[in-house]
């Protein structure tokens, strides 16, 4: 789906798993992992270990790992974290 010239796919399947959201711009990709009372930095860890990002390695825009700690007691967003992928 495009909006506001984004792109915006969820739950992309890739050969170890399921990214939970991409997000692209024309300059910028977001790949985006959501975890459960769990810390935004194992998000990012998912990312690299199941390598997730690999299907973008000739993708000439800046890519930021995305980590978003949800708290089920809150039920809001608890914490995120970003970094940018040197691959």
């Amino acid at each position: 789906m495009t909006f506001l010239s984004l792109d915006v796919q969820s739950e992309v399947t890739k050969h170890k798993g399921r990214l939970d959201l991409t997000v692209q711009t024309e300059k910028f990709l977001y790949p985006i992992e959501f975890k459960l009372d769990e810390p935004a930095e194992n998000a990012i860890e998912q990312i690299k270990n199941r390598e997730y990002i690999q299907s973008y390695v000739n993708v000439e825009k800046t890519i930021y790992l995305v980590g978003v700690r949800f708290s089920k007691k809150e039920r809001n967003v608890a914490a995120w974290e970003a970094e940018i992928w040197e691959g």
